[in-house]
């Protein structure tokens, strides 16, 4: 069986026109190691792979990642035994689905209020290998704390400011942790855009 996935997986690669040929950049699982030049074809086996790994491992936060990003990069499976894992994963981690905008989905904003010493947080998904920005703006002159991490709650970005703007390079397809603090002792209303 797995054998015959990595067949599939081979010509999965193919078919997009993204194999590489001659000696090259082993692909790996980790996103450390994920080279800017990677194509959508080793990124689709990188998912995959990590798919199947969280799944394994019962990983309901990872295998929700990993399928973000087989379905963001809009890989369709070729056969019907590709199709019945992919809904399997997705009746897996249904109930931790929930409607998001972000990269993945184009540009999108949120309005808000924050009360004072409030915090809120969000999820979101951009795209690897994609810029990605999250800008906010308060109505007025108060300062919003806005912090970024990533998928493995390193930080990406950290201000407090009345207007900022957050810009980073994603390694991989992955959620996005958001968190909007409100330091001062007044309401404050704002903006939030993604792109």
């Amino acid at each position: 069986m797995i054998a015959h996935r990595h067949i599939l997986l081979v010509a999965a690669c193919a078919s997009l026109g993204a194999c590489v040929s001659g000696p090259s950049e082993a692909l790996t699982h980790g996103d450390s190691a994920r080279p800017f030049s990677q194509t959508r074809g080793e990124r689709l086996l990188i998912a995959l792979h990590a798919a199947e790994s969280a799944e394994r491992a019962g990983a309901e936060a990872d295998l929700l990642a990993a399928l973000e990003a087989i379905e963001a990069l809009g890989a369709r499976p070729g056969t019907a035994a590709d199709l019945a894992d992919l809904e399997r994963w997705r009746a897996a981690v249904a109930e931790r689905r929930i409607p998001m905008r972000g990269r993945t989905l184009g540009p999108a904003y949120r309005s808000g209020r924050l009360a004072p010493g409030q915090v809120m947080a969000m999820e979101q998904t951009f795209l690897g290998g994609e810029a990605a920005r999250v800008a906010i703006s308060s109505r007025g002159e108060q300062a919003l704390g806005m912090r970024v991490f990533d998928g493995s709650s390193k930080s990406v970005c950290s201000q407090v400011a009345s207007s900022a703007s957050c810009r980073w390079l994603p390694l991989f397809t992955q959620r996005h942790r958001i968190e909007l603090e409100n330091p001062g002792r007044a309401p404050v209303e704002y903006y939030l855009a993604f792109e």
